[in-house]
């Protein structure tokens, strides 16, 4: 059997979120999230099957749920850094 993935990338993410040591997303809503440079991300206020959601000050970040590490009970740690995040900013 032949896999045709149109979208590679994608195909990634899902994998990586497959593999992730989180087993209950929901867990992290509601908690504080730190960069690879240990910065300040804000609060978790929303995950769906791909993405988790962050809100720092007015500033609202949409990023893969690949982007996650860890998570330490309280904390969200991403392995990607401040300024790598940029990118993910909701316009």
């Amino acid at each position: 059997m032949i896999l045709e993935v149109k979208n590679l990338s994608y195909f990634y993410d899902i994998i990586d979120t497959l593999m992730s040591s989180i087993v209950h997303w929901d867990r992290l809503i509601h908690t504080g999230a730190r960069s690879k440079d240990m910065q300040d991300m804000g609060n978790v206020i929303a995950i769906d099957d791909q993405n988790i959601t962050m809100m720092q000050g007015r500033h609202e970040f949409k990023m893969p749920k690949s982007c996650v590490d860890d998570f330490n009970g309280s904390e969200v740690f991403l392995n990607i850094t401040d300024s790598d995040a940029q990118k993910y900013k909701v316009q």
